[in-house]
């Protein structure tokens, strides 16, 4: 099987928003996630603080990144940022297939 790069290849500022985007977008959905983990597991033990780490603040941060790239929409730039933010989307699906399968080596 061939290597495959666990990271995504930033090469200027306008792929590095498009990786951006899937970042910012795991801390707003990882912050429902974790709260629903955390009463599954009727604990306030913090740790999710990767989806966690704007507290209040996460719509906020991730309203400023949606405004950021809106401003690129109608530049025809649009393009440069997808690329990098559909690899990350696939390089975030092959760690956790990955590490699901590890997981499920170690328990059985």
């Amino acid at each position: 099987m061939a290597a495959i790069e666990l990271v995504t290849i930033i090469e200027n500022h306008l792929q590095s928003l498009g990786a951006l985007f899937v970042m910012e977008g795991s801390t707003l959905g990882g912050k429902i996630i974790s709260k629903m983990i955390m009463q599954q597991l009727k604990t306030e033990v913090m740790a999710f603080t990767f989806f966690t780490s704007y507290g209040d603040q996460s719509a906020n941060m991730s309203n400023s990144i949606k405004h950021i790239l809106n401003s690129f929409t109608q530049t025809g730039l649009i393009g440069i940022i997808v690329e990098p933010t559909n690899v990350t989307f696939q390089k975030f699906s092959f760690w956790f297939d990955f590490n699901e399968q590890k997981h499920r080596l170690f328990i059985e």
